[in-house]
C-alpha cells in the first residue's frame, strides 16, 4: 500500500487577492415572493399604509412595493409619512437602478425617491391642474434609470407637506409611490475573509493515511464559493447558496472541511491554496505549504562493508538525493545467507539526522550485508536496498604476523546481469518500460526519469524481473509530458550471482501511426 506525508504550515493569513467585475453584482428587485431583510417599511401615520405584493400584479396601481393614503381615514397630519428602504449589505454601496415604478400625488402631498444621503433622484411637482405623476400602473409604460449613484440606500417615500393636514383619498389614492420591479447594481468593495485552517493538515509535521483541512470565510455581500487548490488542480470546493434577488445573496459566512488524495499531486513541495469568492465573484486566497512524500528513498550508493581492528565492521554510503520529500533519518540492515532467496537475520534499525555509515556491526558467518532506508516520513521499502558481501575468514589483522598464510584463489568476476530495454511506451500520463535480463536475476529494478541529461530524477518507479523479464510503470508529471526527450537511469541492484548493473538511455517522442496526443512510442538511444 502507497503511503503519503503530508505537512502544513499557515504561510500568511493575509489575503492575496484577484478582482472580477470590478466587485459589482446586479439584483433582481420584487422578483420573488420570498421576503428580503433588505427592504424595510415604516410608517409615522395610521392613516398610511406600506404594502408589499411581490411579483407585482398586471395593471394594478398598488402593487410590488408600494407606500399610499389610507382608504376610509379622512386626513393626515401634516409630516406624517410612509416609507419603503433599500440598503445594501454593510459596507457596500448602490451604483445604479433601473425601475419600473409608478408615482403621483394630489396637492398637500409629496412621491419622492431619494438616496439615504438626501438626494432627490424623483418627485412629481404639480406644474398646473391638481395631480402628478410618473410612470405607469403593472404592465405599462413605467422604465426610468438612475446612473452614477454611490449611495448606501434608496427610500421610497409618500409624505404630507401640507401646512396642517393632507386630505385622504376615499377610493383612490392621493398620494403613493409603486415600485414594481428594476435592478439595482450594488458595488462590494471588500474582499472575503478567510479563516485559519484547521484539521489534521494544520499539524507542521509528517503524516500518513487519511488527513482533512478545513477552512472558512466571510463576505459582506455572502460567500458564493469555497475551494481548495494544489499546483491548479482543485482538490475540494463548496458552493454556497446563492440568491440574487436580495441585496446580499449569498450566505455570509461558509465553511468546509475537504479531505484529499495526495495521489492527484507529484511527490514534493507545493503551495495549498484556500480561496474564497464573494457574490461579485471576488476571490480572495491564503496559502500554506503542502508536502508531499509517498515513497520510500531509492537504494543507497557506494555500499561498502570494511573490516575493523576490533572483529566488528564499519559501513559506509552515499544516501539518494531526497530532494523536496522529507529527509532520510534512519538506516536498516540485515544479514543474510550468501546464496539467493534464503533467509535474513531479524532486520536492525540505527536512527540518525542523514545517517550515512554504521560502526561496530558484528558478524558472525559467511553472508551478504542488506541496507536500506527509512526517510522522516516514515516511508521504507526493503526492496530498495544495496548488498554488499562479507566473511569474517578473509579477515586480516595487521597486528598479528602470519608465517603461513592461505593461499586464496581468485573465483573470478561476478557474471553480468545482460540489463536491457526492449521499449518504452507511454499512455496518458503513464510511461511503461520493459526489457529482459539474465534468468534468476531477482534483486530490484528501479527507473529514475529526468528531463535533461544532467537534471535531477523527477519520476521513479521500481519492480522485480521474473524469469528473464521485468515491466516498470512510471507516473509522468505535466513537465515530463511535454517533454520531446526523456533521459532514463535503469539500475539491477545487484545480487550475490550477479552485479549491480547502471545503464543510461534517452528516450525520443515518435508519434504513434494513429497520431494519438496521450500514446507514444519512444525510440531508446545509447550514448546518452
Amino acid at each position: 500500500m502507497k503511503s503519503f506525508a503530508i505537512g502544513l504550515m499557515v504561510a500568511a493569513l493575509a489575503a492575496c487577492a484577484t478582482v472580477a467585475h470590478a466587485g459589482v453584482y446586479d439584483v433582481r428587485l420584487c422578483a420573488s415572493g420570498a421576503a428580503d431583510p433588505a427592504w424595510v417599511s415604516q410608517s409615522t401615520a395610521s392613516s398610511l399604509s406600506a404594502t408589499r405584493q411581490c411579483q407585482a400584479q398586471a395593471n394594478a396601481q398598488i402593487s410590488g412595493f408600494a407606500v399610499r393614503d389610507r382608504s376610509g381615514v379622512p386626513t393626515t397630519a401634516a409630516g406624517g409619512e410612509a416609507t419603503w428602504s433599500l440598503r445594501p449589505p454593510a459596507g457596500a454601496t448602490i451604483r445604479a437602478l433601473s425601475l419600473q415604478r409608478f408615482l403621483g400625488n394630489r396637492s398637500g402631498w409629496e412621491a419622492a425617491i431619494v438616496t439615504a444621503e438626501g438626494t432627490a433622484l424623483e418627485t412629481c411637482p404639480i406644474v398646473s391642474g391638481f395631480v402628478c405623476s410618473r410612470g405607469a400602473a403593472a404592465g405599462g409604460a413605467n422604465s426610468v434609470t438612475f446612473g452614477s449613484l454611490a449611495t448606501s440606500g434608496i427610500t421610497f417615500r409618500l409624505k404630507c407637506v401640507a401646512g396642517s393636514s393632507c386630505i385622504n383619498g376615499s377610493d383612490d389614492p392621493r398620494g403613493w409611490v409603486a415600485v414594481y420591479g428594476g435592478t439595482a447594481r450594488v458595488e462590494d468593495p471588500a474582499l472575503p475573509v478567510i479563516g485559519a485552517f484547521s484539521g489534521t493538515f494544520g499539524d507542521a509535521g509528517w503524516h500518513k493515511g487519511s488527513d482533512t483541512v478545513g477552512v472558512s470565510a466571510t463576505d459582506a455581500s455572502g460567500v458564493k464559493q469555497l475551494r481548495i487548490v494544489v499546483r491548479g488542480i482543485e482538490l475540494g470546493r463548496k458552493d454556497g447558496a446563492c440568491d440574487y434577488t436580495r441585496m446580499q445573496p449569498c450566505p455570509s459566512a461558509l465553511d468546509g472541511t475537504f479531505s484529499f488524495d495526495t495521489s492527484r499531486v507529484v511527490d514534493g513541495t507545493h503551495e495549498l491554496q484556500a480561496i474564497a469568492a464573494d457574490a461579485s465573484d471576488q476571490t480572495a486566497v491564503v496559502t500554506g505549504t503542502l508536502r508531499v512524500d509517498r515513497n520510500a528513498p531509492l537504494a543507497p550508493k557506494d555500499l561498502s562493508v570494511t573490516a575493523a581492528d576490533d572483529g566488528s565492521y564499519d559501513v559506509k554510503w552515499v544516501n539518494p538525493d531526497q530532494g523536496t520529500a522529507s529527509p532520510i533519518v534512519a538506516a536498516r540492515y540485515a544479514i543474510c545467507d550468501p546464496a539467493p532467496g534464503l533467509t535474513c537475520q531479524p532486520a536492525q534499525r540505527v536512527a540518525g539526522p542523514g545517517i550515512a555509515k554504521l560502526s561496530g556491526v558484528t558478524v558472525t558467518g559467511k553472508g551478504t550485508f542488506r541496507l536500506w532506508l527509512e526517510d522522516e516520513a516514515g516511508n521504507v521499502d526493503p526492496g530498495n536496498s544495496s548488498v554488499a558481501p562479507v566473511d569474517p575468514g578473509l579477515r586480516t589483522n595487521p597486528r598479528v604476523l602470519d608465517t603461513n598464510p592461505p593461499i586464496l584463489l581468485p573465483s573470478g568476476p561476478t557474471p553480468a546481469s545482460k540489463l536491457k530495454i526492449g521499449k518504452a511506451r507511454r499512455s496518458g500520463s503513464t510511461l511503461t518500460l520493459s526489457g529482459t535480463i539474465a534468468r534468476g536475476a531477482s534483486a530490484r529494478i528501479s527507473a529514475q526519469l529526468a528531463r535533461s541529461k544532467s537534471g535531477k530524477a523527477i519520476a521513479s518507479g521500481r519492480t522485480s524481473p521474473r524469469t528473464g523479464k521485468w515491466t516498470i510503470k512510471v507516473k509522468l508529471s505535466s513537465t515530463l509530458r511535454r517533454a520531446g526527450a526523456i533521459y532514463l537511469t535503469l539500475t539491477f541492484a545487484g545480487q550475490d550471482n550477479f552485479r549491480k548493473t547502471t545503464i543510461k538511455r534517452k528516450l525520443s517522442r515518435r508519434s504513434t501511426s494513429g497520431g494519438s496526443s496521450t500514446a507514444n512510442e519512444f525510440s531508446v538511444e545509447t550514448g546518452r
